[in-house]
């Protein structure tokens, strides 16, 4: 069984030296790969936590990124809110799993839970890609108008993602301007 998170970080900080610390990391590795094999639902929050904290440290933590989508489309909050931490650190703009992730972005910003869709659209406003921003324009621009004042200030920051990603779309987002001004 793997440690918990804050276990795991004490015994880093008490290695006697580094070779017992490249130990102690590679050896909750290995045990975090196996039960990334098992798939046990549970453990998941924990071993993304513990790659978070791997990738920060300088550690390749590659072998993770599909359990941090798969954490990402959760229905739980609190696990959806690792995943999308998790996937902002560990994954890159320019990887091929952004595009795995438009669907679940895509779904977090039609919930009905302004919570989620706040993740979603500041995912979008850190790491949006050009094909993320360009398929979801128009659930940003929608999402706009919402009642929430927290979302519409999540929906400005995607936006200036997407018109920086896709110069094309500032027309588009541009009587969203004058309606947060008014707002202000």
């Amino acid at each position: 069984m793997t440690q918990e998170l804050t276990d795991f970080i004490s015994s880093i900080r008490l290695a006697d030296s580094i070779e017992h610390e490249k130990f102690l990391i590679h050896s909750e590795q290995a045990n975090m790969r196996s039960y990334v094999r098992e798939c046990d639902p549970a453990m998941r929050p924990r071993i993304v936590a513990k790659l978070l904290f791997l990738c920060i440290y300088g550690e390749n933590v590659s072998y993770g990124q599909m359990e941090t989508i798969t954490l990402m489309s959760q229905e739980r909050f609190s696990y959806k809110r690792i995943g999308y931490v998790a996937a902002s650190v560990i994954l890159d703009e320019q990887s091929e799993l952004t595009v795995l992730i438009t669907h679940t972005i895509t779904k977090d910003l039609e919930s009905k839970d302004p919570h989620i869709q706040c993740l979603a659209l500041g995912f979008i406003a850190n790491m949006g890609s050009v094909e993320l921003c360009q398929s979801v324009a128009t659930h940003v621009l929608r999402l706009s108008e919402s009642p929430s004042t927290i979302v519409m200030k999540r929906s400005a920051m995607a936006a200036c993602r997407i018109v920086q990603r896709v110069p094309d779309f500032a027309e588009t987002f541009k009587p969203m301007v004058n309606r947060l001004l008014k707002n202000g």
